[in-house]
């Protein structure tokens, strides 16, 4: 537009304006910098306007200039300014506005380049050097009287865009140069930015200010620190201040020792399943401990184990029941195991059955057994039977065939054991024994007899009946007889190439299975031994005698460690867990004891029958007597609940990971009572 788009008269109206403007703070009268700053007032109050009706009246002495702006320096008498409003390039206005300072303000120079500045919707500010410079034509109104000489203006300008620099300035820039101003400007200028917000956006600024304002408590304190004031928290706790920041959620995500330090203190501990997920491809070592896992893997191992432990503890939904009556209906079941999704039963009829563990349907009857089987053994897919009828019977469990007959003790087979090679440590170093599976096999002939453990691939062995005993010493399979005990062999129990048995002759002996060697022989109780395990890591076997005593053994010195005492009755169940000792008696009491020192932790009071059966883990045990089956606490000793309570008896129990599963008798039918306490239907 033309250079007189103003009047002579509204030329000096402006210049009255500029000069009688009060700013919020205003500057000494010879601060030069003041006449600036009033130039900037008119200058972004008059390129806020949005309509033609605001070019035509300009009431610059009530404008409000952000503080970012007020720094401007205008060394030219005349400055062209472009407004872009929200309209099309073709509605694009310009003027030219004419700025005559006062003699005694400005330097008496020649004044220099004029200078065009563009204002494009509050967006960014820009300023050209490649205007020519507009004739003053206007007039000039007296200047007050200054006493002292004013500073000249620095050629530099407005800190927020240097004369030497052409680019545009953009939102980064002036957030950077807002930052280098000193801080009571920086407030200053906040402030004057609210004042000049609509109201309805400042109360999101206003949230977001509140924020800004609250101190992070974590991020300035050294690593340590943080990870003590973490190591406090229960794990719900810690997940919710991950919640709280991405700062802190990256703070959490780092910790990866806090979850090895929760599943430890949880009591927990890391088994094949959680060293083939963190490893799949590597051998485990001979006994896993938790210092064997990487922390990395600690989260969801943690999870695994605490989701399973409130699954059984706490469940969100009771666990589903599946009820259904096996077929020997008025035969005791003398054997119980889950095996993958099928339970296995077998029975006083001498009949072997496998259920459906989620239908309930039977799936395969072996028969075979012409007496009572009171032993059972599963290894892979394959089934090992002892039987009343003096025999040993292998079996496919895929079809239901008997592979293998092994004759040759001459009275009932009580119990059985598959040896099969392991990890273990021999002279300092890892070795793998036996070189091969082995069953063995105790009778109350007073002997143990050790066999070859048929492969899938191996010939089948089926002997006729009226096989003579040198006969059946010349079986394949057939490897030794252990001989030493000189009573009924009533319990066996073995790792690698080393099991021990406890016999009716109140001792126990040690046998190196694959050369048959009796390795040491253990005395000490006063009647039967009725339980023993054997503890590979620590080279312990643990026994239980109907003298009501239990006794710990060191298999290195031969020597008895502990006899633990408090049983009323003799004990007849025996389990481990981690360093626990659970015991088991028909006085009705459950005991655990520390397995170090032979002392005494807990007792658990069952009310009444004797401990018929029991299993421990690392967070819970559950026992049967007096036709209740019960839930206990591990940690606490606390009774949780009753899972059955209206049955006759109850025969045999045992749990997995996911199911527990029970033998009971009611109204003299024998029933399978499963509790499924992963979900309904479900498949591991």
């Amino acid at each position: 537009m033309s250079s007189n788009y103003f009047s002579e008269s509204s030329s000096s109206n402006i210049n009255d304006s500029l000069m009688n403007s009060n700013p919020a703070t205003p500057p000494e009268p010879s601060d030069t910098s003041a006449l600036s700053e009033r130039y900037q007032d008119y200058f972004i109050a008059s390129a806020q306007r949005k309509n033609q009706s605001r070019y035509d009246h300009y009431p610059l002495s009530k404008s409000a200039l952000p503080e970012s702006l007020k720094q401007f320096n205008v060394n030219s008498g005349n400055v062209s300014y472009r407004f872009y409003d929200m309209a099309s390039s073709e509605d694009v206005r310009e003027f030219d506005l004419s700025l005559v300072p006062q003699k005694n303000s400005l330097v008496s120079q020649p004044s220099s380049l004029s200078e065009r500045v563009s204002v494009r919707h509050r967006k960014r500010i820009c300023r050209r050097n490649d205007v020519s410079s507009i004739s003053n034509s206007y007039a000039i109104p007296p200047s007050p009287k200054v006493e002292a000489p004013l500073t000249p203006i620095s050629q530099r300008g407005s800190p927020f865009c240097s004369s030497s620099q052409t680019e545009p300035l953009s939102l980064t820039s002036i957030a950077e140069k807002y930052q280098s101003l000193p801080e009571n400007v920086q407030a200053y200028t906040f402030f004057q930015m609210l004042r000049s917000c609509e109201r309805r956006s400042m109360r999101p600024l206003m949230n977001k200010c509140e924020l800004l304002l609250k101190k992070d408590l974590l991020a300035h304190l050294p690593n340590f620190i943080v990870r003590k004031i973490l190591g406090y928290l229960d794990f719900p706790s810690f997940l919710t201040v991950a919640l709280v920041h991405k700062k802190w959620r990256d703070i959490i995500s780092s910790f990866t020792w806090y979850w090895r330090l929760q599943f430890e203190n949880s009591g927990f501990s890391v088994d094949l399943q959680d060293w083939n997920y963190a490893y799949p491809l590597k051998p485990p070592p001979p006994f896993l401990h938790n210092n064997h896992v990487a922390d990395e893997y600690f989260y969801d191992i943690f999870k695994r184990h605490y989701l399973k432990k409130q699954r059984w503890i706490s469940p969100a939904i009771p666990p589903s029941h599946l009820s259904f009556p096996v077929h020997d209906s008025d035969r005791m079941v003398t054997f119980l195991r889950i095996h993958k999704d099928k339970i296995v039963i077998s029975s006083e009829s001498g009949s072997i059955q496998i259920h459906s563990a989620i239908t309930g349907a039977l799936e395969a009857r072996l028969e075979g057994h012409k007496d009572g089987v009171w032993a059972v053994q599963i290894h892979g897919n394959t089934l090992v039977s002892g039987s009343l009828d003096k025999t040993i019977r292998v079996w496919n469990i895929k079809t239901g065939e008997c592979t293998h007959i092994f004759r040759g003790h001459t009275s009932t087979i009580r119990c059985l054991e598959i040896l099969s090679p392991k990890r273990v440590f021999r002279d300092g170093r890892i070795v793998i024994e036996p070189s091969r599976p082995y069953i063995v096999s105790g009778s109350r002939d007073h002997t143990l007899r050790v066999w070859k453990f048929p492969e899938e691939n191996d010939p089948r062995y089926l002997p006729s009946e009226s096989t003579s005993i040198e006969q059946w010493e010349k079986n394949p399979y057939y490897v030794h007889t252990l001989m030493g005990h000189t009573e009924s062999v009533r319990c066996i129990s073995g790792y690698g190439d080393i099991l021990v048995s406890g016999s009716y002759d109140y001792s126990i002996r040690v046998w190196r299975i694959s050369t048959g060697d009796c390795l040491c022989h253990l005395r000490g109780h006063t009647l039967r031994v009725y339980s023993v395990l054997y503890e590979p890591e620590k080279n312990l076997c643990i026994s239980s005698s109907m003298d009501k005593t239990v006794k710990v053994w060191d298999l290195r010195t031969r020597a008895c460690l502990h006899t633990l005492e408090g049983h009323s009755l003799p004990v007849t169940l025996l389990n481990v867990v981690q360093d626990k000792l659970i015991s088991g008696s028909a006085d009705s009491t459950i005991r655990i004891w520390d397995l170090s020192s032979g002392t005494q932790q807990m007792v658990m009071y069952a009310n009444g029958g004797y401990i018929r059966t029991l299993q421990g883990d690392e967070h819970k045990i559950v026992s049967s007597n007096d036709g209740s089956l019960k839930l206990w606490d591990i940690k606490t000793g606390k009774l949780l609940k009753y899972l059955l309570t209206d049955v006759s008896g109850i025969w045999q129990v045992h749990y997995d990971e996911n199911r527990c599963v029970a033998a009971v008798q009611r109204d003299n039918q024998a029933y399978l009572e499963v509790f499924n306490f992963f979900g309904r239907d479900s498949k591991m």
